[in-house]
């Protein structure tokens, strides 16, 4: 399968599933992700690098942690990672097949934001050991995303 070409100075919007409540072997059930542009710091050459991280889901039906580990690009880094990015989860309407795979995804995001916490606790303290820098909570991708649905 060939990777496609991302160019991480814009969004991008990536499509997961269009489907309805029926389940079809072709179309997955409704759920999108929005790829935005992100900096960080490359330690070796200290030089701002553009990249894309996944900071939103529209619509979380049934099978969309399938469909993100299915086409989120690889050069994206790992899954796990990128979930850590995400900043808000947007329900269009409380049917089914725009929510099924909410607690899949939840679940998996926690799990993620606790395994990345429990090893910034450890870094946090051999910084403040080390007298480099204190850390503040809004220095690492431990925050976990807000839902917006309908009530």
């Amino acid at each position: 399968e060939k990777e496609q070409v991302m160019f991480p100075s814009v969004p991008h919007f990536l499509v997961l599933g269009t489907g309805c409540a029926t389940p079809s072997a072709l179309r997955g059930s409704s759920g999108y992700a929005l790829l935005t542009p992100s900096s960080s710091t490359d330690n070796d050459s200290k030089q701002q690098a553009s990249q894309l991280a996944l900071t939103a889901i529209i619509d979380c039906g049934e099978g969309t942690l399938t469909n993100l580990h299915r086409h989120l690009p690889s050069s994206l880094g790992p899954l796990e990672q990128q979930l850590t990015h995400i900043r808000f989860i947007w329900i269009s309407h409380g049917h089914l097949d725009h929510y099924g795979g909410l607690e899949d995804l939840i679940v998996e995001i926690h799990k993620q934001v606790v395994r990345r916490s429990c090893q910034n606790g450890r870094l946090n303290q051999d910084d403040n050991n080390n007298n480099k820098r204190q850390r503040t909570s809004m220095d690492d991708d431990t925050m976990t995303p807000v839902v917006i649905a309908p009530a």
